[in-house]
Parts: structure tokens; C-alpha cells; sequence
């Protein structure tokens, strides 16, 4: 039970505001219409937030005597509730169904009251206090002088505070760009910023403002820490365009702020993560599995240990006495939180084993005064911050049982700790794309299929069906191209990618990227929904699918587990004849990835593994040959006539979409895409295809992500 909610008048959360009182919502001040047992439900849930309050509950106190169409009635106020809020049970930001098990409300709350107005109804019943005779007094007093000492050792011994709690969020930016990797020197914020799919340096002051570059050099910066004297930035210059066999090898870079050149940091190349020791004296890195420790400037280095997988988001104790990072193996994910002695002794998780769950924690940093560590959960599609109590005092007890920060509307993550006070530096997200196409009079591009968040779509070859991935949700959709006979395909933990509709029309191939496994290709019915994996026995990694126009064999690219960091031999091309089970590798294909056939069966085209070559294979003579060449190039679609291949590229002046003919090879622009904020989706870039008449496709982003500073209660 929220006890806060006892002591408050009123109740806000994001934008709105419940007033207990005049048992009224608001949205901005403005009255909002919800009465009745909706009101009813909302109070009750907001009394116990963060918590499930079960349909059972809700009927015993609603209805406790009383013969009514409970199931009717309780989704009807749930409705009228998200009616209210512009909730939707697809993707809540407030009230969040628990299938066969009731409702919780996962929106951050704060509290005010005016205690010099009367007290309601309610409030005077809850103060409510029985008179008490004088004989029941005397009894009352002498027990509460032989307990006063129990009470007094068992509040010493065993108190345990309050969890810490956000008491108002502030937003220091505006331009909605993606971020990540947040430090702080004190009056400001530094962060990454991705802009024309480059990752660049930016400032902006604590209290909010205006943002501004930091001078650098490189064409991407990452952010891995601030000095202890606050006069330098930690940062290490990498390179998107090695394609997808590529092996970073750019050396860490000591930044001086606010100017001065950048000074290299010796023997450390190829660097996952760094962060300097408090007293400025250590700095310690990881490199794959390898965690290193050196002098400041990178001199003396060497190996403290090896973990199995990678290492990443490492950090010293406040103390200097232990390091805390995360691993993971294949893939992004998950993340697994680990500490170590600084002598590479005493290596363990660092959470209980029941709280880890898919996809992970990571990126975990300590308060100012080392009595908190705030890290990244990952849960069901979206993020949040959770606190670990780290000392003992003589009212404080450390937990080994991490503590939510945040629960929502937002998506949180990458916590910078404030120097001073109790403030946490974050970046808050709402997902949200909308899907668009190039209309070509205009030249812009304008929503499509109402601008459904959703993309990675694909069309039946008689183009009266689609089958799509949903967005924020990651979910796979098959519809009539109008939505009727809309069939979900997939559930979570299943995480779709790359669907391609069967030339008949009766399945749909995808590939499956749940963190922490092999990318496995799966089969769905496009009628009944039922899915298997295509290929049970293979252990290598399988992606881009693609039917030949008869439908007897598939197409798919082989990785070696893990995919990056391979040799560019180790990527090929297989096919599989689906009568038999027989699969080989096309051949000339070492080198290659994402495969597609053309429409009409005579060629298939690939993208070498540096993704700097469109390849394209002459299936009738076994000819390769090279087709377009760029600086990055992305996901190339046929046109139905097979006439033409349409792929994006990063090129020098920010990413577009161009299109090569196949008869005489020439390249020729479609359209720029600079300064078009899109959405990532399970393959980390941002996704494009084309219509049936050959229009392409995006995925605008229009959610937001921006950097908060939350003040907490930290007890």
C-alpha cells in the first residue's frame, strides 16, 4: 500500500493529475471526464503502483455484494481509463494488463497535499482514532514501557529505509535525437549523440539549455568517462563502415575540455570499454574478454584477467578496491552485472540469480558518495534504473536485493550519478516510429498504411497481403494490406526480423535475433500462425532468407557464431532445396551476405562483408560480377519488374537511398535521408524497402529521447 497517497491531495504523473479531493483527473489543468468505478479503479491502482492488483481485488472491493457482469464492467473502466490517459494496452505507458492475472500501474508518481484545507471523507477515515477508556490507557502505557526497549534494539538492529524514489524529473534537451553514454563533470552533461547514422560528441549545461559539440577529430566518438580533476573526457574513435566481419582496432584518446588537442592513450587498441580510478591514478579497460589495468595515461599495462565473453561498461570502486562490468557472449545481449577484487580475485555476479533476466543489466556507476550503485535493467521491450544500497551504517543496512528507480512512462537508461546532491543524470526514451513512404511528386515522404509503427515489411506477391515487425514490441504481424485478418505471428521472447512472404502466399520466413542465442531461421504459417525452425540442427548462425520465385529452395546468409569480429571467409551463401532437406553453398559466395533473388529468377545479388560492394550472380551461368560500389550500403530490394536494385548508403554527406539498373549498371540517387530521425531495429540499423510499385519505405522515428535529470529521496 502507497502510504504517500494518504498524506497527498494530489497525484500527478506525467502530464496529468488526480485530484483525491475532488475525486478529479486532469490533463494539464484542463478537467478530464472519468467518474464512477473508473475513478474508482485508478485510485486503487495508483495506491499500489508498481504492484499487480488482481482482477479478484478490484471485484471484492467494487462489487463485493453484488450480482453484475464483473468481467463487462472491469474492462470497461480499464477501457475509459486508457481512454483517458491516451493509454493503450499495445504499448502502455500507464496501466499495464497482466494477462489472467489483473492490472498494474507502472507510471512514475509524485505526491503534494494542502494539510491547512479539510480533510475529505476518506483521509478523516483513515486518521479516524477510536476514543479509549482511561483503564485501556494505563494497560497501553505500562505494555509500551516494557516493549519501549525491545523496540529500541529491534528498530536498531533491523530498520531498513524506505527505497529511494524519484521526486521530480527535469529535461535539459529538445532536439529528440538518439543518445547514449552519459558523464558528468558537475555544472554539465556530456553525451553521444547519432546524427546521419554518426555518433558525435555533445555538451549541454546540468541545469538544461541549448546543447553544443565537443570538438573532436573523429568521425565517431564514443564516451567511456570524465577525469577526477574534470578537465578531460576518456573517449576512443571507432569505425561503423568495416562492415560486418570488421574488428575496431581505433586506440583510446584523452579529450581536454572545454579545448585543446586530443591526446592518444598508448597500447590500447581496440578498446570495449575504460573508466579512471577516483583518485585519477588507474585507468582500467577491457578488450574482448581481457580486463586491463594501466597507469592514467595507459603506460604499465597488463593483464589483470580473462572472463568468458565480452567485457564491457567497466568501473572502479569508489574505494579502488573492486571493479564491476558487464559480460555477455553472442550478440548485444544480454548483459550479465560481474564484480572482481582489483586483484582479479573473487570474481561473481553481482545481482541475486532470480532477478537476472533476458535481455540484461548493464552500465552500472556508483553515487557520489559510493552509498549507491545505479544501473540498466532491461525487461518485456523497455529499460529502467535500479539501485543497489551499498554501505552499512547504524540506520542503513546494504541489500543485496536491487531496488526499482524508475517504472515507466519512459524507457530509462546510461545513469551519470551528480557530483553533488541527489540527483541522477539520465536518458529517457518513448519508442514510437511511424511507417512512411517517398511519394513521388513531392519528393517527401508521407505515412503509409496509416503510418503504422511498425516496418521491415513485406508484400505477397499478389500484394494483397503484408507481413510486418511491430515496433516497440517486436512482434510479427501478417494482415490484408487494408489490416483486415490481422494475425499475430509471433510472441515474445521471440524477437522476428526479415520476413519474406513464400511466393505462394502460405508461409513466411524470418529470422529469430533473441538475445543471447544463435540467429536461427523459423517458418510460419501464414493461415494458422503455427511456427518451426527451418534448419533444427544447424549450430552456425542463419540470416536474410529468400525464396526462389518457384518456391523450391531458400536462400539464407551463414555466419560464424557471433557474427562480428569473423573472418570475411568465414560469411557465405547457402541454399536449401525444401524437398529434400539438401543445402549448399552458392558457389563463388565466400565473403558475401545478404542475399536476394530477383523476381524473375535470374540473378541473385549480395553485399560484400565490408558492405562496400553490391555483387550480383547470374544464376543461369555461375558469373559474378560487381554491380555498385559505396561507401556503406544497406538492405537492397528488388523491383518487381527486376529491373533495378534500391539500397541505402552512408555516404559522405549522410545516408540516401540510390538504385542501380542491372542492364548497363548505372547508380543514380532516389533521395537524401540526412537529418530523418529513424528507429533501430533488431539489426541495430535503420531499416528501408519498397512498395509494390516500387516506392521506398521507411521508418520514421516519432518517439523521443532526450536527457533528464532526476531528483531522488535517497534514504
Amino acid at each position: 500500500m502507497n502510504e504517500a497517497l494518504y498524506t497527498a491531495r494530489l497525484v500527478r504523473f506525467g502530464t496529468f493529475e488526480v485530484d483525491l479531493r475532488a475525486r478529479e483527473l486532469r490533463k494539464s489543468g484542463t478537467k478530464l471526464r472519468l467518474n464512477g468505478q473508473p475513478f474508482e479503479v485508478l485510485t486503487i491502482l495508483l495506491k499500489r503502483p508498481g504492484e499487480v492488483v488482481t482482477r479478484e481485488e478490484l471485484q471484492k472491493h467494487l462489487w463485493p455484494d453484488t450480482f453484475v457482469d464483473v468481467e463487462h464492467n472491469l474492462n470497461t473502466a480499464i477501457n475509459k481509463i486508457r481512454e483517458a490517459l491516451g493509454d493503450s494496452a499495445e504499448s502502455p505507458r500507464f496501466v499495464e494488463t497482466l494477462p489472467r492475472r489483473g492490472y498494474r500501474f507502472i507510471g512514475s508518481l509524485e505526491y503534494s497535499g494542502d494539510r491547512d484545507t479539510p480533510a475529505s471523507e476518506e483521509e478523516q477515515a483513515i486518521s479516524f482514532q477510536p476514543k479509549v477508556s482511561i483503564r485501556q490507557r494505563y494497560w497501553a502505557t505500562g505494555i509500551m514501557i516494557v516493549a519501549a526497549p525491545i523496540l529500541v534494539v529491534a528498530f536498531f538492529r533491523l530498520m531498513t529505509p524506505l527505497p529511494p524514489r524519484v521526486l521530480s524529473a527535469t529535461q535539459l534537451t529538445n532536439d529528440n535525437r538518439p543518445k547514449q553514454s552519459v558523464v558528468t563533470d558537475g555544472p554539465r552533461v556530456y553525451f553521444v549523440e547519432t546524427i546521419n547514422e554518426r555518433a558525435v560528441l555533445y555538451q549541454v549545461s546540468a541545469s538544461g539549455g541549448e546543447i553544443s559539440p565537443v570538438a573532436t577529430p573523429f568521425e565517431n566518438a564514443w564516451l567511456h568517462d570524465v577525469s577526477p580533476t574534470r578537465s578531460e573526457l576518456l573517449v576512443d574513435s571507432f569505425n561503423w563502415e568495416g562492415g560486418v566481419a570488421s574488428n575496431s582496432q581505433a586506440p583510446l584518446w584523452i579529450v581536454p575540455t572545454p579545448t585543446g588537442p586530443p591526446r592518444r592513450v598508448r597500447d590500447t587498441h581496440g578498446v570495449r570499454s575504460a573508466s579512471w580510478s577516483r583518485d585519477g591514478e588507474q585507468l582500467v579497460y577491457t578488450r574482448g574478454g581481457d580486463i586491463h589495468l594501466a597507469k592514467w595515461d595507459g603506460s604499465q599495462s597488463h593483464k589483470l584477467m580473462t572472463v568468458p565473453g565480452q567485457a564491457s561498461f567497466v568501473q572502479f570502486s569508489p574505494d579502488g578496491t573492486r571493479l564491476r562490468f558487464a559480460t555477455h557472449s553472442e550478440g548485444f545481449f544480454p548483459f550479465t552485472l560481474r564484480e572482481v577484487g582489483i586483484e582479479g580475485k573473487g570474481l561473481h555476479p553481482l545481482l541475486p540469480a532470480g532477478f537476472h533476466q533476458g535481455p540484461g543489466e548493464c552500465c552500472g556507476k556508483w553515487s557520489a558518495d559510493g552509498r549507491y550503485y545505479f544501473f540498466t535493467a532491461y525487461r518485456n521491450g523497455r529499460s529502467d534504473i535500479w539501485a543497489l544500497r551499498e554501505k552499512n551504517g547504524i540506520f542503513r543496512k546494504s541489500s543485496a536485493d536491487p531496488m526499482p528507480i524508475t517504472t515507466g512512462p519512459l524507457s530509462y537508461y546510461s545513469p551519470a550519478p551528480a557530483l553533488k546532491g541527489n540527483r541522477l543524470f539520465v536518458i529517457g526514451e518513448q519508442q514510437r516510429s511511424e511507417l512512411q513512404r517517398l511519394d513521388s511528386k513531392s519528393g517527401q515522404f508521407v505515412p503509409f498504411l496509416n503510418g503504422m509503427s511498425a516496418g521491415e515489411i513485406d508484400f505477397s506477391r499478389d500484394g494483397q497481403w503484408v507481413t510486418y515487425v511491430s515496433y516497440p514490441d517486436n512482434v510479427l504481424w501478417r494482415s490484408r494490406i487494408d489490416g483486415r485478418d490481422k494475425l499475430q505471428l509471433t510472441y515474445p521472447p521471440m524477437a522476428p526480423a526479415m520476413p519474406r512472404w513464400s511466393p505462394d502466399g502460405k508461409r513466411i520466413a524470418f529470422v529469430d535475433v533473441v538475445p543471447g542465442r544463435p540467429q536461427k531461421i523459423f517458418l510460419a504459417s501464414a493461415e494458422t500462425g503455427t511456427v518451426e525452425k527451418f534448419l533444427p540442427n544447424e549450430q552456425s548462425w542463419e540470416d536474410d532468407p529468400g525464396w526462389s520465385p518457384d518456391g523450391k529452395v531458400l536462400l539464407f546468409a551463414h555466419y560464424p557464431p557471433g557474427v562480428a569480429s569473423g573472418r570475411a571467409d568465414d560469411f557465405s551463401v547457402e541454399q536449401c532445396e525444401l524437398h529434400s532437406g539438401k543445402i549448399s553453398m552458392v558457389g563463388g559466395s565466400e565473403g558475401m551476405f545478404a542475399p536476394r533473388w530477383s523476381p524473375d529468377g535470374r540473378y541473385i545479388s549480395t553485399l560484400s562483408t565490408d558492405k562496400r560492394k553490391l555483387m550480383l550472380l547470374e544464376v543461369g551461368t555461375g558469373k559474378w560480377s560487381e554491380l555498385a560500389a559505396g561507401k556503406s550500403l544497406q538492405y537492397p530490394n528488388w523491383t518487381r519488374d527486376s529491373n533495378y536494385i534500391y539500397f541505402e548508403d552512408w555516404g559522405n554527406n549522410g545516408p540516401k537511398i540510390d538504385r542501380v539498373g542491372v542492364a548497363g549498371g548505372t547508380k543514380e540517387p532516389v533521395v537524401a535521408l540526412q537529418d530523418i530521425p529513424r528507429v533501430l531495429m533488431g539489426s541495430q540499423q535503420p531499416w528501408n524497402g519498397i512498395t509494390p510499385d516500387d516506392s521506398p519505405l521507411i521508418m520514421r522515428d516519432v518517439g523521443s529521447r532526450e536527457l533528464y535529470s532526476l531528483e531522488l529521496q535517497l534514504p
